[in-house]
């Protein structure tokens, strides 16, 4: 695994030094340039190489550019498509003297139908036929609206030639709250009555809709963006957002690039200023909603404090269970839980408030549930054995929050743990362990309590088996009558020196050597050998990529590591620096 990381790191410092090597030099490369760009819909920066850009148009949030919307439904002549940003020959819409920065191409006889949002309150367009065509072509452009049998809502006058643009105006879309409406635009040949001096055919009947927009009400957008935050499938889903026109909220992205995730990731925040940020939902509660779980936390990976969210049920407060203290291993922020006991068979009304501080949440989920979250569980078993703050390792913390563990057995695990011995310790020398149960024990060099309380483990009725080593500190003797004591069905499994544990998320060990001489920094693998070596020079440092649970060994070099006691140890449990003195 550790071989396999370092492949992985090589591989990185090539892509960056490929990185590097494109960046422009002294005279600049325009090949190698990017241009960022952030719209106001999008969360994250775009970057688009800088010679593949033709031109730059901005937008107020309430207008949209109709060439950025697919037609649901067209009609051209054979041969000859509609083209968005193009004319109907592929090349620049430009009619009248003027170049179009968006828009449609067609050949007569068209159309084009959208299918418009509801909070649409108007469009505008020019229209004229495009340069390619000269003094040539004959055509009439409509606008409707559901319908071409209905009364078109514009007409142009006839177009001749591609001297003259003509301008629709704003045209007022009236709300439909039955169905979507129907945008559509129509160029008709114009056939019949047309100047003795027109085209007599639509050989050259090629129309540009120059620069067509849309134009949305602004509250209604605002309404609109505020429902499909929740809608996108987010943590929001079958909750009310409320946002308060005088307060300001802030969507973005905060980039974890910590160990816990093995190439970083983009975490979606948002922060409430001045006026708070509500949620609101109406459930009735069941016996599967004992729980109202509220996973948001700082994106740095803190705790969040309990007063930064509150829940109201009516026009009651209802105060959030204490968070429990953080175990070492537990990546992901503890959430906030609310019991909703009193409540089951009864219609209430939640909202969630976020506190208008101006700092960022990383919202996860927001749910009911039956049991509690695994951390609360954990929390109350250690509670109730007398040891509410104790930090225990993560395969005794998986085992204790299943909550079926005997009361007397807990106690015994955790006296086994204080005492220096990692209870469902698990590797390739243990087995895949289920954590619902205890089951065995890893007695390794931090072991405290020496022959006499070793032997005291032959009364643990849940112990069936152990990984031991031979740097523990426990006599033959006291291995052997506790072997004879537990009988022929105990497993012993002895090793060389303390092993390395699985199952820890990805984390980075720094090690640096302080003292005078060389030393070789080596991982216990699972079995008690040593393996991954590396060399470490007086003053220098290394980052060890691992997982929380891996052991590493410091030894003089040169010497026989197998013969002599490490001058240094330590185990991986988050990004961690080791000082080896």
């Amino acid at each position: 695994s550790l071989a396999r990381e370092q492949a992985r790191y090589s591989e990185q410092l090539e892509l960056y030094k490929q990185r590097l090597d494109a960046l422009p030099g002294p005279n600049g490369n325009p090949d190698s340039w990017q241009h960022m760009l952030q719209p106001a819909w999008s969360l994250d920066p775009l970057w688009v190489p800088f010679n593949t850009i033709r031109m730059r148009w901005s937008f107020a949030p309430e207008t949209l550019p109709l060439s950025r919307v697919l037609p649901t439904k067209t009609v051209s002549p054979a041969m000859l498509s509609w083209r968005a940003d193009r004319n109907a020959g592929g090349g620049l819409l430009r009619s009248g003297g003027l170049l179009g920065g968006w828009g449609f191409g067609v050949h007569a006889y068209s159309e084009l139908s959208f299918t418009l949002p509801p909070a649409v309150r108007s469009f505008q367009t020019r229209l004229g036929l495009d340069r390619m065509v000269d003094s040539g072509g004959c055509v009439r452009a409509r606008v409707y609206l559901g319908s071409t049998k209905t009364k078109p809502l514009y007409e142009s006058p006839l177009l001749i030639g591609s001297g003259k643009t003509t301008d629709t105006g704003a045209i007022r879309i009236p709300s439909s709250p039955d169905s979507p409406p129907k945008l559509i635009l129509q160029v008709d040949p114009a056939n019949r009555n047309h100047p003795p001096d027109a085209d007599p055919l639509n050989i050259r009947d090629k129309l540009d809709w120059i620069e067509p927009q849309l134009t949305f009400d602004a509250a209604a957008l605002r309404s609109e963006v505020a429902r499909n935050i929740v809608s996108r499938g987010g943590p929001w889903r079958g909750w009310t957002p409320s946002l308060d026109k005088r307060g300001v909220y802030a969507w973005g992205n905060h980039y974890d690039g910590s160990a816990r995730y093995e190439r970083g990731l983009f975490l979606p925040t948002v922060r409430a200023k001045v006026q708070p940020l509500k949620l609101s939902r109406e459930i009735t509660v069941s016996s599967d909603d004992k729980w109202l779980v509220v996973d948001v936390g700082y994106p740095d990976g803190r705790n969040i404090d309990a007063k930064a969210v509150s829940l109201r049920i009516g026009e009651k407060e209802i105060p959030a269970e204490k968070i429990p203290v953080r175990q070492w291993w537990r990546r992901r922020t503890v959430p906030l839980v609310y019991s909703l006991d009193n409540y089951i068979g009864k219609k209430i009304k939640l909202e969630l408030t976020q506190r208008p501080d101006d700092k960022e949440l990383y919202w996860r989920a927001v749910g009911t549930v039956k049991w509690l979250p695994g951390a609360y569980t954990l929390k109350h078993v250690l509670e109730a054995s007398g040891k509410g703050d104790m930090q225990v390792s993560r395969g005794l913390g998986r085992t204790l929050q299943s909550g079926r563990i005997n009361k007397s057995y807990v106690l015994e695990a955790l006296e086994v743990y204080r005492l220096g011995g990692r209870v469902t310790f698990c590797n390739a020398a243990t087995g895949q362990l289920r954590y619902e149960y205890l089951y065995g024990a890893m007695i390794g060099c931090d072991w405290s309590g020496g022959d006499k309380t070793f032997e005291k483990l032959k009364d643990l009725k849940w112990l069936r088996m152990i990984v031991i080593s031979k740097d523990c500190g426990v006599s033959d003797g006291a291995i052997a009558r506790l072997k004879s004591a537990k009988g022929a069905d105990f497993v012993i499994r002895q090793v060389h020196r303390t092993p390395s544990a699985w199952g820890g998320m990805s984390c980075v060990v720094t090690a640096r050597n302080r003292r005078s001489d060389d030393v070789l920094i080596s991982l216990s693998h699972d079995w008690g050998g040593l393996t991954g070596h590396r060399l470490l020079k007086p003053g220098a440092e290394i980052k060890l990529h691992a997982h929380e649970g891996y052991r590493f060994e410091a030894h003089k070099h040169p010497g026989d590591y197998n013969k002599t006691p490490p001058i240094s140890r330590t185990v991986a449990s988050g990004d961690t620096t080791w000082e080896i003195k």
